[in-house]
């Protein structure tokens, strides 16, 4: 038991678990808005252009929005184990996102924060409402805090 009276364990298994059930809630309530636009128009349709001509890459014409590929090639790769569907790839693209609090909150409790803090000192990212919506949508930025993160 932590200091502050909390199992750490518990804290860790809730934190772990709650955008990721969090994310699944709202991908039912398949609320949209504009970044679904952006999501449909230049996100999935550059991994669905990018998986079509798999496994030849074209670094000028793979990419339909304003940034790099290598999130797409990364999604358009996992494609073929986890499946092409666009809710398949809206689950994986929630577990990458889902892996930056698990890792902030371990960085934490490294540096001797108690358990409780830790969780307190990331809900401003979880609750975030920049950081929900390219959680359930598939998007490139929380992709990118993760590796800014490592």
């Amino acid at each position: 038991q932590a200091e502050d009276g909390i199992r750490d364990y518990k804290v860790t298994g809730v934190q772990t678990c709650a955008l990721p059930i969090f994310g699944a809630l709202l991908m039912i309530l398949d609320i949209r808005g504009p970044t679904y636009s952006d999501h449909i128009k230049y996100h999935l349709s550059s991994i669905i252009k990018i998986r079509e001509h798999w496994p030849s890459l074209d670094l000028e014409k793979d990419t339909l929005s304003a940034v790099s590929p290598g999130y797409y090639y990364l999604l358009a790769s996992f494609s073929f184990l986890i499946g092409s569907g666009e809710i398949c790839l809206r689950i994986f693209n929630l577990f990458i996102s889902s892996i930056v609090p698990a890792f902030l909150y371990c960085c934490a409790r490294q540096s001797l924060i108690s358990a409780g803090n830790s969780l307190l000192l990331i809900q401003p990212l979880v609750l975030s409402p920049a950081f929900v919506k390219n959680s359930i949508w598939i998007m490139t930025d929380n992709a990118a805090l993760l590796f800014a993160t490592l």
